[in-house]
């Protein structure tokens, strides 16, 4: 509201001042001055019409000498034109501050979403990590744990510990290494306790009533080891199917983050750009502004001198 009305008020003194005048010079000062004003009066201004600005205002002073020196001391309307200049500076100075709010208003939201979307990276990795640590145990691992405390805390177990030791030790192994990796630890694992529960069932067989005790243990031996190595076959093989998953989320999460990384930089090297030139209209902009007010100063001086 408060530019239109100085352009207004600009817009009304020079049309009282050029009313009457039919020389060339003066319509086409007082319609420089109309046109600047009409450029700067757009808030935001667009950056193209900066250079059509000085372009104008450097007709205005070339076309306001030309006058001054035609009319001499008839030439009244130095005071009008002052304050033409005067209001564009003003316009013109609003509307650098208007640019540069509107640029950091678009580096906050910048900064903004790059936060917001830094935040939402975390929590995703946080809920990734915290379903891993979450993942119940097996039903069958646990089972087997149980009825090994069992038989350990009654001492029931008719098999040899060295059997039993054997045959935990193939199940873990199975359990950390892949799927087939796993059944193979597990088979031999089998075979050799197997072997080794006859072995020592024979040999302790002094007559022929223990020969059957001893191939029931070889039996039982057998069975057990081939149950572990099953069951932690089994989970090697659950593991490593969610594996693939976890990869394959992870490789998405960290592609998508290298993509937005790489958006920002082009953006930000657009930016600093734009600011580039800015900076560099703006200097010269400041640069003319500072010889128009020299020339008026220059103007006034001379009006005040010639007054009697």
């Amino acid at each position: 509201m408060e530019e239109g009305l100085v352009t207004n008020d600009t817009d009304r003194r020079l049309d009282e001042h050029f009313s009457g005048r039919v020389h060339l010079g003066f319509q086409k000062l007082r319609d420089a001055l109309k046109k600047n004003l009409e450029y700067i009066a757009q808030a935001p201004m667009p950056d193209q019409d900066l250079s059509r600005i000085l372009i104008n205002m450097q007709e205005q002073e070339q076309v306001f000498k030309q006058l001054q020196a035609q009319e001499g001391d008839s030439f009244d309307i130095g005071s009008v034109f002052a304050a033409a200049q005067k209001t564009q500076q003003d316009l013109f100075g609003l509307h650098q501050q208007q640019k540069q709010q509107q640029q950091q208003q678009q580096q906050q939201k910048k900064d903004a979403e790059k936060e917001e979307q830094q935040k939402l990276q975390e929590q995703l990795r946080q809920q990734l990590l915290k379903q891993k640590q979450q993942q119940p145990i097996p039903d069958f691992l646990l089972k087997q744990r149980q009825q090994q405390q069992q038989q350990t805390e009654r001492g029931t177990d008719r098999r040899s510990p060295n059997v039993n030791l054997k045959a935990q030790a193939a199940a873990e192994a199975a359990a950390e290494a892949p799927a087939e990796a796993a059944a193979e630890a597990a088979a031999e694992a089998a075979a050799e306790a197997a072997a080794e529960a006859a072995a020592e069932a024979a040999a302790t067989a002094a007559a022929g009533a223990l020969a059957e005790a001893a191939a029931e243990a070889a039996a039982e031996a057998a069975e057990a080891a081939a149950e572990a190595a099953a069951e932690a076959a089994a989970e090697a093989a659950a593991e490593a199917a969610e594996a693939p998953a976890e990869a394959e989320a992870a490789a998405g999460t960290a592609t998508d983050a290298a993509a937005a990384y790489k958006q920002r930089s082009q953006t930000l090297k657009q930016t600093a750009a734009a600011a580039a030139a800015a900076a560099a209209t703006a200097t010269a902009a400041a640069s003319f502004l500072l010889q128009q007010k020299q020339h008026m100063l220059e103007t006034a001086s001379k009006a005040q001198r010639s007054q009697p």
